[in-house]
């Protein structure tokens, strides 16, 4: 549809118009009813939207005209408008970006602060861990110092108490059998006659009873599981032989050489 078109259907929609203003004008006013002024109003008007209704539906419905000149301007207005708007969106992204990037540059910052915070607590209870190790190692270093203090007082005031326990027995043994007048010690010219020449030995190193038992009672105490002496020359032989008939002693199964005290005390 070119120019022409467009002004031959002005021309007729024209013509249309000046149809109905005449038939208007010619058309016979009813009298209005005083005691309701508004119900033919409202009816004239109820007339005039049916008949724009109608004109809409027996209208053809065309969106855009027919003539490529319109149809160019209408798609540039068209055109503008949506280019308008994808504007106004870009500027509105570019806005929500700018918040975002800001709100996400601020979380990122808070997220380095809390790794911060939560690596200076990590620091901290690491350290609290080994001070409270190190004063529970001190305290248990403590303990078993004490603990062994303790027992190395007990061990020594039970050794204490079974050296003299045992030299108390053995001694009231002593006394029942009259050790004294039955064995006395030798005299240093009868060890002199009981030894060889060959045997360069100190009468002044045999032992006496006293000596000789608490030589037994100190192997017998300290080294329960090898409680055997050896008899060497400081062993005066009638002693050892007297202890022996006393039954206060006893040879070991396998060398007689060895001697150990009877655990009477027990």
């Amino acid at each position: 549809m070119d120019l022409e078109d467009v002004k031959e259907q002005c021309s007729q929609d024209w013509q249309q118009v000046k149809k109905l203003h005449a038939e208007l004008q010619s058309a016979v006013s009813k009298p209005v009813v005083i005691t309701e002024p508004l119900l033919p109003v409202l009816e004239e008007t109820e007339k005039r939207l049916k008949a724009e209704l109608q004109g809409i539906r027996e209208r053809e419905l065309s969106t855009i005209p027919q003539n490529p000149e319109l149809q160019k301007i209408v798609l540039k207005q068209a055109e503008q408008q949506s280019l308008q708007e994808y504007k106004e969106t870009v500027a509105f992204l570019r806005a929500t970006r700018t918040d975002a990037v800001e709100s996400l540059n601020k979380s990122e910052a808070e997220f380095a602060h809390l790794q911060q915070i939560n690596e200076e607590m990590k620091k901290e209870l690491l350290a609290f861990q080994e001070t409270e190790q190190e004063q529970r190692e001190n305290s248990s270093l403590e303990a078993l110092q004490l603990n062994a203090r303790d027992v190395s007082k007990t061990s020594v005031d039970e050794y204490e108490f079974s050296a003299s326990k045992i030299l108390s027995v053995t001694m009231s043994h002593f006394h029942k059998l009259e050790i004294n007048q039955k064995c006395p010690p030798p005299e240093p010219g009868q060890v002199r006659r009981t030894l060889n020449e060959s045997q360069d030995v100190d009468p002044n190193q045999i032992m006496d009873m006293k000596r000789m038992l608490g030589r037994l009672i100190e192997q017998s105490l300290n080294s329960p599981e090898q409680p055997y002496v050896d008899l060497d020359h400081r062993f005066w032989p009638a002693q050892v032989e007297f202890l022996l008939q006393c039954q206060l002693i006893v040879q070991h199964p396998d060398n007689p050489r060895k001697i150990k005290l009877v655990p009477f005390h027990l």
